[in-house]
């Protein structure tokens, strides 16, 4: 148990919907590039665990610090050991959008 506690990320879901484990670990093993297999699970309604076997791979993802899944958006941070899900801060973090506009005449 403590090597799989190693290697950490929580997720965050800022939506409505209320996705299952088994739902977003396809999404995580067909679509997520990664040196080794990611475990997931579900901590709370809109909040996922993610355990690492590499903290190559985890640090890769906490590099882009957020996802998009089916349009919602997910917020990653940093498991802090011996901590309760209250104790990370999940807020919204400013990011960047660019918009591309066309016109035809």
């Amino acid at each position: 148990m403590e090597e799989k506690l190693s290697f950490v990320v929580l997720g965050a879901f800022r939506d409505f919907r209320n996705f299952s484990v088994e739902e977003i670990q396809a999404w995580v093993s067909l679509k997520w590039l990664t040196r080794e297999p990611i475990e997931v699970d579900k901590a709370s309604r809109s909040t996922f665990i993610f355990y690492y076997k590499s903290g190559e791979d985890r640090d890769k993802l906490l590099a882009l610090s957020t996802a998009c899944y089916k349009g919602a958006l997910v917020i990653f941070k940093r498991w802090i050991p011996n901590s309760s899900l209250r104790d990370h801060d999940f807020s919204w973090e400013p990011c960047g959008l660019k918009l591309r506009a066309s016109l035809s005449i």
